[in-house]
C-alpha cells in the first residue's frame, strides 16, 4: 500500500515522537524521510514519443515561456517529435521573432511573463498572423469560465502546466487541424 507524501510525513513524525518519548536520552536534531516511488508514477516519454503521437517533422513551433524547466520539457517533447522549435523567454521576444520573419505553424504562449504577457503578445501576433493557432500555456487553474475567456480573447486552446506529453501533443495536433493551418498532420 502506498501512502501520499502528507501521510508519510505524519507517520514519520509520529514514530519519531514515540521513539523520543520512550528514550529520554535521545536528542532529535535531524531526521530523514524516505519516500518510495514506482516506475508507474514516472511518465515514460520515450513510449509516448515513439508510439502514440504523430510525427511533427517540419512543424515550426514557437514557445514563449519564462520558466526554464517548462521550456526544457516542452522543447524536449517537441524535438522528440522532430519539430523545429523557436524559443522566447517573454512575449516581447516572441513578437519580435515573428515580426522579423521567423516562421511559426503554432505558438505556445505562457500567460504570465515579464516584459510582455501572453495576452498582450497574442494581440500583437494576431495583427500580423491572424490564422496561426496560439495556445495558452498556463499554470493557472483552468475552469470552464477561464477556458471560455481564453477562447474569446483569441487563443485556439490551452495547455495546463504541468502537462503530460500525450495531452501536450494531442492539443497541438487538434489545434492545427481545427485551424486547418497544416494539412500534413
Amino acid at each position: 500500500m502506498f501512502l501520499n507524501i502528507n501521510s508519510c510525513f505524519k507517520r514519520a513524525v509520529f514514530e519519531l515522537y514515540e521513539t523520543s518519548n520512550k528514550n529520554e536520552n535521545l536528542s532529535l536534531q535531524k531526521f530523514f524521510l524516505s519516500l518510495m516511488f514506482t516506475t508507474e508514477t514516472v511518465i515514460n516519454m520515450e513510449k509516448v514519443s515513439k508510439n502514440e503521437i504523430p510525427d511533427f517533422t517540419g512543424m515550426h513551433v514557437l514557445i514563449a515561456e519564462d520558466d526554464p524547466i517548462h521550456m526544457m520539457i516542452a522543447e524536449k517533447i517537441l524535438h522528440s517529435k522532430n519539430a523545429i522549435v523557436l524559443k522566447a523567454t517573454n512575449g516581447l521576444e516572441a513578437v519580435k521573432l515573428l515580426y522579423d520573419g521567423s516562421k511559426a505553424d503554432i505558438i505556445l504562449l505562457d500567460l504570465e511573463m515579464p516584459e510582455m504577457d501572453g495576452y498582450t503578445a497574442l494581440e500583437r501576433i494576431k495583427e500580423k498572423l491572424p490564422s496561426v493557432p496560439v495556445l495558452a500555456f498556463t499554470a493557472s487553474m483552468l475552469d470552464k469560465k477561464m477556458q471560455a475567456s481564453l477562447l474569446q480573447k483569441g487563443f485556439t486552446d490551452s495547455i495546463p502546466k504541468p502537462f503530460k506529453p500525450d495531452i501536450f501533443c494531442n492539443t497541438i495536433i487538434a489545434s492545427i487541424k481545427k485551424n486547418n493551418y497544416i494539412e500534413t498532420i
